[in-house]
């Protein structure tokens, strides 16, 4: 079962890896990207001054907003940039975590991305349940994280103490080892910030979840006081700002969702993966000066508002971020950029019905990201 749970999750790993338009009530058509152009233009390198909160209704769509911008940041030193996606050195990761374990199972193909990148993929099953998948990205597991998903997931994660620390060693020295374990595999991450939990034996065994397991007459699974282990999410910071690493078809935005997780016990790395998502960025000449957040609510309330449907929509988030667009060559423009996090209320079959719904807007001119 433990092995079925593991080879899942690996493929969900995988699997892993918007739009808006311009205007107002007030203001009709392309009138408000001109307009935003002639307020860009006036705008100096100096600071620019956003609302902590932004409420407004325009054209329909309601905004009841806490801007995600982070401290301190620099507004002067946002530059405008591109941008290379950071791929493993196979044979590097393969030495690094294939060292003593038996391989039980092996597998070696060809893979294709959604963009037409084409690589190879190389996966290894060890005898002692542990794995290792290496293409565009990789993936590496211990039998230790098998056991701890059966208690700790995305949907348990709640339960579970954040950001403290555990008795056999600092979180920080911890993420120090991972980042330079990453580093030695072919990357060159510089700036990260990450999230943990602290996962505790106790409550990991309070908070396992295997009623399936049970029912098919499995062992509980036992724990001994040696599973507490950090568990890391962490993101690329890029100018001080994050960068966005979703797609189109998954643009969630959540700590829990983050290009390198990582689950690190007192015996070292139990758990490491790191998403196709990963750059490494080139700054270019010219600043990048960013229009006020009343120019971004009109972009979305023009596209949204004017739609014919019976939906209502509430913007309820908005993420200033570095946001990676690939172009024609195959490399990035990256666009400073805001991520939209909206509600969409509406009836479907007789029944009022909610979802979210993200899209994209472009920082410096208020015009619809495509990514």
């Amino acid at each position: 079962m433990k092995k079925i749970i593991l080879i899942c999750l690996l493929a969900c790993f995988i699997m892993l890896f918007s739009a808006c338009g311009t205007s107002t009530e007030q203001s009709k058509g392309e009138d408000v990207v001109q307009t935003s152009n002639e307020q860009i233009d006036e705008k100096t390198n100096e600071q620019t001054n956003f609302p902590n909160e932004y409420k407004n209704e325009m054209n329909g769509v309601i905004f009841d907003v806490v801007l995600e911008i982070p401290e301190n940041l620099d507004f002067s030193q946002l530059k405008k940039s591109t941008a290379s996606a950071q791929r493993p050195d196979m044979n590097k990761v393969i030495e690094a975590f294939v060292t003593e374990q038996e391989i039980s199972e092996e597998f070696k193909d060809k893979g294709i991305g959604p963009n037409g990148e084409q690589f190879d993929t190389h996966y290894l099953i060890f005898k002692d349940g542990g794995s290792l998948y290496v293409a565009n990205s990789f993936s590496y597991a211990t039998p230790l994280f098998g056991k701890i998903q059966t208690a700790f997931r995305r949907d348990t994660a709640d339960n579970f103490t954040k950001n403290e620390e555990l008795s056999f060693g600092s979180s920080n020295q911890a993420f120090e080892t991972i980042k330079v374990q990453l580093n030695g595999v072919g990357y060159e991450l510089q700036e990260l910030r990450y999230d943990f939990y602290a996962l505790d034996a106790h409550t990991l065994s309070q908070q396992e979840m295997q009623e399936d397991i049970f029912q098919k007459g499995e062992q509980k699974t036992e724990w001994n006081g040696n599973e507490d282990a950090y568990y890391f999410f962490a993101e690329q910071i890029y100018q001080g700002l994050p960068v966005f690493f979703g797609s189109k078809d998954f643009p969630q935005d959540d700590e829990n969702y983050r290009p390198i997780e990582a689950l690190y016990s007192q015996k070292g790395i139990e758990y490491l993966s790191a998403a196709p998502a990963l750059y490494r960025f080139h700054s270019q000449n010219g600043t990048v000066v960013l229009a006020d957040f009343e120019i971004i609510a009109q972009s979305v309330a023009q596209k949204y508002g004017s739609l014919l449907t019976n939906e209502s929509y509430g913007v309820h988030r908005a993420k200033l971020c570095q946001i990676p667009v690939q172009n024609q060559s195959g490399g990035y423009d990256v666009k400073i950029g805001w991520l939209i996090e909206m509600t969409v209320s509406g009836v479907e079959e007789g029944q009022a019905c909610t979802f979210p719904l993200y899209t994209f807007v472009d920082a410096e001119n208020g015009l619809e990201i495509i990514l």
